[in-house]
């Protein structure tokens, strides 16, 4: 009897708070419902209506800033003002057709202010058309009257037709937010009245549940007091754990604790009872979530979570917890218990730090591919937080996504990779190259539970490559001009060789020659002595002499012609000499780029560290040869310099020779004049075998400058030679050097 009355007073309890947290949530709906009505209307009208009316006004700001901008094309006379002004007109130009655009989409609509919209568009594109084709060409064009005559004609009625349908737009807005308020206050007007009703009803619900509930409270406590014996037996049976036991109420308020609990909180059963579980933790929302899992599915396993102390230590434990019940089955609330796993957290925790220290991305991913941890390096290296990384495909995040799902799959049957390249993708667009080593790796039970993977950057060293590989292109470019420049020094170099020896040799045929002469000479001064002491051997004498100067002048004759054979060889020597030097110009400059490029080639294999090792041995070598290749040079230029001076006296020494030879082509023709004359006259034979004699020991003396003038000749031309062999010699080294080089550089492009 007791037990039914209780059930009917519960029912009608029941029935009593259902009722009044219904009236309840409709005092709160019925309100919110309302509010949010409003609300949507409100932010209706402002994107249909206001925001268009704003934009408006702005088109019109615009349009008027325009027409300023043009007055003032015409009125100044600064190019730099007039472009000021053109780049303002195209801009504002711009923002008035964007803002256009987004009234059309908001208005699109409206049946009275989309008409009118599409007026003013059509209006507006006529009056930029004039303004772009007509008027800015004519103000360009310096013929600023005819512009102002355009402006203040069809565009000023234009621009009052388009200022007219704004206006109208604005004043059309304006009407319906005016509507659009009235409607509003009628609606909140409404909404009040309900919410009194609402209220007093609330109110009178509440006074009679206040009543029920008294005659319950009072029934209770006369219950109570019978569990409280009841429950002796089972608080010894919760002070007897070790570990901390709580009993939650629906409500998430505490029920009931053990000593254990007392102790890892620092908190009195006093005053835990009551108060609310989550209270205690470090993540009350998360603790809360916890009891209500259990209310849900009727338990909960290992959850985790962290007990504050009121000293401010912190527990970490994790709680197994179910619900409990009734005799007839209702739930009471929830039992739990928990186990300290402090040492388990802080060897984790350790272990997280060791990754998190690592400043390569690291990232472990489950065998269908799931990223299942990552640490700090990949969130910068990606873009993305490790709420967002962890669970995702690991593929998603790199350029070549196949590419990158192969990988992991090769360390899943292979047990590992290395120097596995990729591309990572940050979040911003920009890319990051990687290399990857990767092993699987397992649980206690020794099965397989995921990849772990290090990635390392290589952005920098490819960077470096590519630096290096630029280089490489230079220092072949200039190689290939190197080469030719010294196969032509050397070719040019062996022609002058040549020329050179056949001057030598022409210079000894002439030294002959002259030594012929020379004995010719010395037979007709004999011959004059012979003269003086008889005159009847005159005729003789003198046919002989006549002879023999014929001779002299034959000989002298050929002598001249190979003295200006020798001149023009010298010329053309001295000329090559100078084409030489300025071959030589051209070496050195090529070696000393080459000495810079191998300089920055050295730079830039230091730049790459390990990497560029190799190549700085390229680059030492190439500059080696750049500095043979200026030394070379350096010698060949000063050859050069002692053959052009050797030339230069040559030269002289050949004037001189050519005079010689011009003094005793007319003293043979004297000669001969004086033995004809010897011939005609006997009377005459001394005085003429005395001019025989002067003349022959001019001729005499003539020949010795000759002789003197073709030995100097002939060691100017084994200078010559001397040098032009050196000359050969260096421009074989360069040569060789040249090809050398372009080998090393064929060697490491292999």
């Amino acid at each position: 009897m007791n037990l039914s009355g209780n059930i009917q007073m519960r029912g009608k309890l029941f029935i009593a708070l259902l009722f009044l947290v219904a009236i309840m949530a409709a005092l709160i709906v019925v309100p919110y419902t309302n509010m949010t009505g409003m609300r949507a209307a409100e932010e209706k009208f402002y994107a249909k209506q206001f925001s268009a009316a704003l934009d408006l006004k702005d088109v019109r700001s615009s349009q008027n800033a325009i027409q300023v901008d043009l007055f003032e094309m015409i009125l100044t006379d600064s190019p730099s003002v007039r472009d000021l002004a053109r780049t303002d007109i195209k801009e504002r130009s711009m923002d008035i057709g964007e803002k256009l655009d987004r009234i059309s989409q908001r208005v699109k609509d409206d049946p009275v202010l989309f008409p009118k919209l599409q007026a003013f568009i059509d209006i507006r594109n006529a009056f930029r058309e004039t303004r772009e084709k007509r008027v800015l060409p004519l103000i360009l064009a310096g013929k600023k009257g005819e512009a102002q005559k355009l402006i203040m004609g069809v565009q000023l009625e234009r621009s009052v037709k388009m200022r007219k349908i704004v206006d109208d737009v604005i004043n059309g807005i304006d009407k319906k937010s005016q509507e659009h308020l009235r409607q509003a206050g009628v609606s909140a007007e409404h909404s009040l009245r309900l919410f009194v009703i609402l209220g007093l009803l609330a109110l009178l619900v509440s006074a009679a549940t206040a009543v029920f509930m008294n005659r319950i409270i009072v029934e209770r406590e006369q219950s109570e007091t019978q569990l409280r014996l009841a429950s002796s037996y089972s608080r010894s049976l919760l002070e007897a754990s070790l570990d901390p036991l709580v009993t939650i109420s629906p409500e998430g308020k505490i029920t009931d604790v053990n000593e254990a609990t007392v102790k890892v909180t620092g908190v009195s059963a006093k005053d835990l009872i009551g108060a609310d579980f989550s209270n205690y933790f470090t993540e009350p929302e998360k603790a809360n979530q916890g009891y209500r899992q259990v209310f849900e599915k009727g338990f909960v396993t290992d959850y985790p979570l962290t007990i504050r102390h009121a000293a401010g230590q912190l527990t970490h434990v994790l709680y197994n917890a179910s619900v409990y019940k009734d005799a007839e089955g209702k739930v009471l609330g929830v039992f739990a218990a928990a186990r300290d796993i402090t040492a388990l957290r802080q060897a984790s925790q350790y272990a997280r730090s060791l990754l998190e220290a690592s400043l390569d991305p690291l990232v472990t991913i489950s065998p269908e591919g799931k990223i299942t941890d990552v640490n700090g390096a990949t969130e910068l290296a990606t873009g993305y937080p490790r709420e967002r990384l962890v669970g995702s495909d690991f593929s998603d995040y790199f350029t070549e996504p196949e590419k990158a799902r192969e990988g992991y799959q090769k360390v899943i049957s292979q047990g590992f990779v290395k120097d596995y390249p990729l591309t990572l993708r940050h979040a911003s667009g920009k890319t990051i190259d990687v290399i990857y080593n990767a092993s699987i790796y397992a649980g206690e039970e020794g099965k397989m539970r995921g990849v772990f993977a290090a990635a390392r950057d290589i952005t920098e060293r490819k960077r470096a490559e590519e630096n290096l590989r630029q280089v490489m292109l230079e220092v072949q470019e200039s190689v290939n001009i190197l080469a030719p420049a010294s196969a032509e020094i050397l070719s040019t170099t062996t022609q002058v060789a040549s020329s050179v020896t056949e001057t030598a040799t022409a210079v000894n045929e002439t030294m002959t020659t002259v030594e012929e002469v020379k004995q010719t000479a010395l037979v007709s001064s004999q011959k004059a002595h012979y003269v003086s002491k008889t005159a009847q051997e005159t005729a003789q004498a003198s046919h002989t002499g006549q002879k023999s100067v014929e001779e002299s002048i034959e000989l002298m004759n050929r002598i001249r012609e190979q003295m200006a054979s020798i001149a023009e060889s010298i010329v053309r020597l001295s000329e090559q000499s100078q084409t030489i030097g300025e071959i030589i110009a051209t070496v050195n400059d090529l070696a000393a780029q080459s000495n810079l490029l191998a300089v920055n080639a050295a730079i830039e294999a230091a730049r790459a560290g390990e990497q560029g090792k190799g190549f700085g041995v390229v680059a030492l070598e190439i500059r080696n040869l750049a500095e043979q290749s200026k030394q070379a040079t350096g010698q060949v230029r000063t050859i050069l310099g002692d053959i052009q001076k050797a030339t230069s006296a040559a030269v002289l020494a050949t004037e001189q020779g050519s005079k010689a030879v011009e003094a005793g082509v007319k003293q043979s023709s004297q000669a001969g004049d004086s033995i004809r004359v010897l011939a005609e006259s006997i009377v005459e034979a001394a005085q003429a075998a005395t001019q025989i004699v002067a003349s022959s020991q001019q001729q005499l003396v003539g020949m010795e400058q000759i002789i003197a003038a073709m030995n100097n000749i002939k060691s100017a031309s084994e200078q010559n030679v001397s040098g032009t062999k050196q000359t050969e010699t260096a421009a074989t080294n360069i040569h060789a050097l040249g090809q050398k080089l372009k080998q090393l550089v064929d060697q490491y492009k292999a």
